[in-house]
């Protein structure tokens, strides 16, 4: 789930002089076969997943409303979109495919739009083609108001993130259940503090590791992370990956034992990338140079990873000049080149999807009154 709210937040405007300064190798601008999704006044791309052959993009609206629409050939057909609550409001929705198995996380407005509101976080669970099996709560002991939970299957747990108001702050909230009975825990960790404006905290996992990413109060990008085996849970602790004090938005992307995390910080984004579960990290690498302070940056929007290959989908603005790029790289960010991925649009999201067990680029992107799903040819 992408945090389109806090975009704004991050860039002060100034009349400092701009100045494009090129660190990666620019190559041509992608091809898309498109597929529209949903054509709707106010609709807003709010996450995509992409495993093997399926696809699943979740997007609010019209209304409080959060619509699914699902794929398992490779994005060459969808299924009927269905809303994972219907007639009840909800936002920030995150999805996760694992096996044939969907995910999505989202606040559940539990007083119907009533004063006070009260934002609980809730999981539907899906299949890949769109069946619906029911849904759990995050935490059955939420009291407070939750927001932006994110998703992610590790080996056969379930992990679920979200903002957490405890006192006057917000903090980094952690919870798991086993996928085969997805009953939360009702000890969840908490992981503190977190950043004012720094984004959300996101989540990913792989066969047997979960991790999840945060800015936390003094700027800097923290990482935690779990392994998990069968019926166990071990807490592996957390680092910082990334220097503060202006640092936040981070994304993240895991499979097998690399991680990738591709975060702003006041203009400029930096990758980190890990190639043994998190337990060490090559070094902090600028993959975008923009202007602290003035109209001109990158924000990461999503990060992918397939094999060696690393995919940071970002968002490029100079003063009203706004288009979707992306960052790829097969070494760790060594090298990589940058390419633009769209025109301008609300939201770009990158996957990958193996079409006759071929590596291809896939999306969905969020042009205002249009949604649509996007494969290389």
């Amino acid at each position: 789930m992408i945090d389109v709210s806090r975009r704004s937040l991050l860039v002060v405007p100034s009349a400092v002089a701009l100045a494009i300064v090129l660190i990666a190798a620019p190559v041509a601008a992608i091809t898309w076969v498109k597929t529209t999704l949903a054509v709707e006044t106010g609709l807003a791309l709010q996450d995509a997943a992409f495993s093997g052959h399926d696809v699943a993009i979740a997007w609010q609206g019209p209304g409080p409303v959060t619509n699914v629409s699902t794929s398992t050939n490779d994005g060459s057909s969808f299924g009927t979109t269905h809303a994972v609550e219907s007639g009840a409001p909800t936002r920030q929705a995150s999805t996760v495919l694992c096996g044939s198995d969907l995910y999505v996380a989202y606040a559940w407005n539990i007083t119907f739009g009533g004063t006070p509101q009260q934002w609980i976080i809730y999981v539907d669970l899906d299949s890949a083609s769109g069946a619906n099996h029911g849904y759990t709560i995050g935490w059955e002991n939420q009291v407070a108001n939750g927001r932006y939970p994110e998703i992610a299957c590790a080996g056969q747990e379930l992990f679920v993130s979200w903002e957490q108001k405890v006192g006057s702050d917000w903090h980094v909230f952690v919870n798991f259940a086993p996928r085969s009975n997805p009953i939360f825990s009702l000890n969840p960790f908490d992981l503190g503090v977190i950043g004012s404006d720094a984004g959300i905290p996101v989540i990913a996992g792989d066969n047997n590791h979960a991790y999840v990413a945060w800015s936390n109060s003094s700027g800097a990008i923290r990482l935690h992370r779990w392994s998990v085996g069968p019926g166990t849970l071990t807490d592996l602790g957390e680092r910082q990956i990334g220097a503060g004090p202006t640092a936040g938005v981070p994304r993240i992307a895991a499979v097998g034992g690399k991680v990738a995390v591709a975060w702003f910080d006041c203009g400029d984004m930096r990758a980190r990338v890990s190639n043994d579960h998190g337990a060490t990290w090559g070094a902090v690498t600028t993959i975008f140079t923009g202007a602290c302070g003035s109209e001109f940056g990158g924000i990461p929007n999503s990060v992918a990873i397939d094999g060696s290959r690393v995919l940071v989908a970002y968002y490029w603005f100079q003063g009203l000049d706004q288009k979707e790029r992306m960052i790829s790289t097969t070494s760790d960010f060594g090298s990589f080149s940058d390419s633009l991925a769209y025109g301008t649009s609300d939201q770009l999201l990158l996957g990958f999807v193996h079409p006759s067990g071929v590596s291809k680029i896939a999306g969905a992107v969020d042009e205002g009154t249009r949604l649509r799903y996007l494969r290389q040819p």
